[in-house]
């Protein structure tokens, strides 16, 4: 009987020695950590995710760091870039021990990471994600694309530190692969040729008829234009997006939802959620922001052969767009009552005949009707980089390249909305002392009872 026991006892011990092996052989194989910091800190960027899932071809990346901390937390990012796609791969250099390598690379300076593709060579200068992911776009870009801001008509200057300036879009523009140039006037002739797509974000003063020529003859030849109207100035570039079939209402809007304002002012437009199925707000994760927006308007039916205007961006039926914004009040034989569209955009496509063959030749616009969505001031807020981004990636027809934001915000912020902002003020100031009343109140009675 007890050998009987001794066995039994034995089987049982064997088998939980076998269990306990083929775990530990399965977890050999599964490389996975939980993440349990304060706004997941220590997991990768999604939008970093997206930018190294997209590499098609093998990727070699080499740091040339030396033994550090530094170097020590890069080599955690690398192991977390390697499991998202297996095509990374990674080495470090010691620059002050490997100069072989240093020499042959031509690095100058230290915590550069060289990035090779293809046959092809990107260098990110910094041991930062930002940068590395920076690189991924350039080497993913067969042609890096100039994007062309136009300047001489109040427009904003991509240059421009202050609160109203571009200095931040035009730094984003330039980490998403893109070049960016400022043309101080089209007078002199066209467009140039190399400008990929055309900026005008926030003119005031109208173009010249010379000027007027070169925009529309550069977008009938199939240009790119992202236009960022002023919402209570009126310019001639608002008849030339009429001829695509994108119309401008200038004007203050005024959103009265509470879960589409931030705080409590009514001009700081929200938009949550996007029914278009088009590629700039397809899938867009989070609220874009829209401050002192005007509206723009889209047929209602196809304006003609091959031109489709799409809607992408609009606010809530409990809105209006005040015409004379010192005015008191709405007033429906003036105002437009909601829902308004706030960014719209243009497709033309047409048959181009050549000597020997037929080309499509396409004009794409994208047309936002809040010049300070991409200021200084606004253009880190919520999703707005990335609507900024996808809609030059859409004019240039890559926007199956993931786009990055430059400035990262803080993960554990919330959007404060008017209703959100009344129920805090109202727990704050209501049900916290009515709580510590009733739980005094219920002490004194059971005490008074014992």
């Amino acid at each position: 009987m007890r050998a009987r026991l001794a066995a039994h006892g034995t089987v049982r011990v064997l088998l939980v020695l076998g269990l306990l092996m083929l775990l530990n052989a399965g977890a050999e194989r599964v490389n996975y950590a939980a993440d349990l910091t304060p706004g997941r800190r220590l997991t990768l960027d999604p939008e970093l995710r997206r930018v190294v899932k997209s590499v098609p071809k093998d990727l070699q990346m080499t740091a040339f760091i030396a033994p550090g901390p530094t170097r020590d937390e890069l080599d955690d990012v690398f192991r977390r870039l390697r499991r998202a796609n297996s095509r990374v791969r990674y080495r470090f250099v010691d620059p002050d021990v490997q100069v072989d390598l240093v020499n042959r690379f031509g690095i100058r300076y230290y915590g550069t990471i060289v990035l090779e593709s293809d046959r092809r060579r990107e260098d990110a200068t910094s041991p930062t994600t930002q940068d590395i992911a920076s690189a991924m776009l350039r080497l993913q870009r067969k042609v890096q694309t100039t994007i062309c801001f136009t300047s001489g008509h109040g427009e904003r200057g991509p240059d421009d530190e202050r609160a109203e300036g571009l200095a931040l879009l035009a730094r984003l523009v330039e980490s998403n692969g893109y070049r960016r140039e400022a043309i101080p006037n089209l007078s002199g002739g066209p467009v140039p040729s190399h400008c990929g797509a055309l900026a005008v974000v926030g003119a005031k003063v109208n173009f010249a008829d010379p000027e007027l020529t070169a925009l529309r003859e550069y977008l009938r030849a199939g240009g790119r234009a992202l236009v960022l109207t002023d919402p209570e100035t009126p310019t001639n570039v608002d008849d030339v997006l009429e001829e695509w079939g994108i119309g401008v209402e200038h004007g203050l809007v005024a959103e009265n939802d509470g879960n589409r304002k931030l705080a409590s002012n009514p001009l700081l437009v929200l938009v949550p959620s996007y029914e278009s199925a088009n590629p700039i707000v397809e899938g867009l994760a989070g609220a874009t922001l829209f401050p002192k927006t005007a509206a723009v308007t889209v047929p209602n039916r196809q304006p003609r052969d091959g031109l489709f205007v799409s809607v992408l961006a609009r606010t809530s039926t409990d809105s209006w767009l005040v015409r004379e914004p010192a005015a008191a009040g709405f007033d429906p034989t003036r105002d437009l009552k909601g829902p308004l569209v706030l960014a719209a955009a243009a497709d033309d496509s047409r048959q181009v005949q050549g000597k020997d063959q037929v080309s499509i030749e396409r004009t794409r616009i994208v047309a936002l009707a809040s010049a300070d969505l991409a200021s200084n001031l606004f253009v880190g807020q919520l999703a707005n980089q990335l609507l900024l981004i996808r809609s030059l990636n859409w004019l240039t027809q890559a926007e199956n390249i993931v786009g990055i934001r430059s400035i990262r915000s803080d993960p554990e912020s919330i959007v404060v909305t008017s209703r959100r902002y009344r129920t805090l003020v109202a727990v704050n100031a209501v049900g916290v002392p009515l709580g510590v009343v009733l739980a005094a109140t219920g002490m004194w009675w059971w005490r008074r009872r014992t």
